[in-house]
């Protein structure tokens, strides 16, 4: 952001009008960084899963293919998952 050339305030009133309007200026300047920020993320994650659509069928397909392995996998991620608890469903899932 460029620095503006102005005459230093002379009063009080004119010190406190100069601020306002540079905080003005910096809060807004964040603020579209942060839109601008955030709508590439979402664009980027848009594209990645709409590119790879066809790999995450694929993986729902397969998740899906046991009743065994969803309840498998429900028992094991519902809570905090114990060690035997994922073993249990890394197992069915090689099955």
């Amino acid at each position: 952001m460029p620095v503006a050339l102005t005459a230093v305030p002379r009063t009080y009133a004119e010190l406190l009008r100069g601020l306002q309007e540079v905080l003005l200026k910096g809060q807004r300047a964040i603020d579209e960084a942060w839109v601008r920020t955030y709508h590439e993320a979402g664009r980027l994650i848009t594209e990645h899963i709409l590119l790879n659509k066809d790999r995450a069928d694929y993986g729902a397909q397969v998740y899906n293919a046991s009743p065994a392995t969803s309840a498998a996998a429900n028992a094991a991620f519902t809570s905090a998952p114990s060690s035997t608890a994922v073993s249990r469903f890394c197992s069915q899932l090689q099955n």
